[in-house]
């Protein structure tokens, strides 16, 4: 069977990531599976440099562009350039 399983920016959520975890407790041949990019938790990202998003505006509620995705600033930039976001 496959190695490995490439759900990258697959649009899934956490409860779809729950369905997926009770078939893959099944599969011995599995040994990678790649989530990234997906709207997992409550998808606040950690704390980035406003340098690396795309925007005009970084205050909370502004819409940016991080990784390619469209997202709201939760935590407008700090002192020394840190944001936090949402997805829309």
């Amino acid at each position: 069977g496959a190695r490995d399983c490439n759900l990258k920016n697959k649009g899934l959520k956490q409860a779809h990531v729950i369905l997926l975890a009770g078939v893959l407790k099944f599969n011995a041949s599995l040994t990678s599976v790649n989530l990234s990019s997906n709207n997992l938790g409550d998808g606040e990202t950690g704390y980035v440099k406003a340098t690396d998003v795309q925007g005009t505006s970084f205050n909370v509620g502004d819409k940016v562009t991080y990784n390619g995705r469209e997202m709201v600033v939760s935590k407008g930039k700090d002192s020394g350039g840190d944001m936090k976001m949402k997805p829309v």
